[in-house]
């Protein structure tokens, strides 16, 4: 007898956990996900490809699941012309860090009449690994102001 009984509440403590998993599953499948349009490789695009309109389309992403520095989809026809530097294949999203700077040498981004100097810093005079992120520093540089 006290085997038909301990068999009896296994079954019911058994189809009780089945419809107790069965009412959580149902109540997560109502909840929508908060997403965002974002720009993806609409093909297999190879590193050092400049993106055109047709290698690029727009895709929903669940909002929690994305990368830092994503590409919105209202952001596409800044990308046009741009240059990738790592491959994407199809569907992924596309990231700012994924694009070449639009400035590839520095002497790009040096007016005219103006000059860039170097200074040699060797690893034990400088603050090589040292500097950590919150910590605060002087920048200097020079302005031109009109006359």
């Amino acid at each position: 007898m006290k085997n038909v009984i301990a068999t009896g509440v296994a079954i019911l403590l058994g189809v009780v956990s089945v419809w107790l998993v069965h009412s959580y599953i149902q109540s997560k499948l109502g909840q929508r996900v908060a997403t965002v349009s974002v720009a993806a490789a609409g093909r297999q695009i190879g590193a050092g490809t400049k993106l055109g309109l047709e290698m690029l389309t727009k895709r929903e992403f669940p909002e929690s699941a994305l990368p830092p520095g994503y590409v919105t989809g209202d952001a596409i026809p800044q990308l046009l012309g741009r240059e990738l530097q790592f491959p994407a294949r199809q569907g992924d999203p596309i990231l700012w860090s994924m694009l070449r700077a639009e400035i590839e040498r520095v002497s790009d981004g040096i007016p005219d009449g103006k000059r860039a100097v170097t200074f040699a810093v060797s690893s034990a005079g400088s603050v090589s690994h040292q500097i950590q992120p919150g910590d605060m520093g002087d920048i200097y540089c020079t302005i031109s102001t009109p006359k």
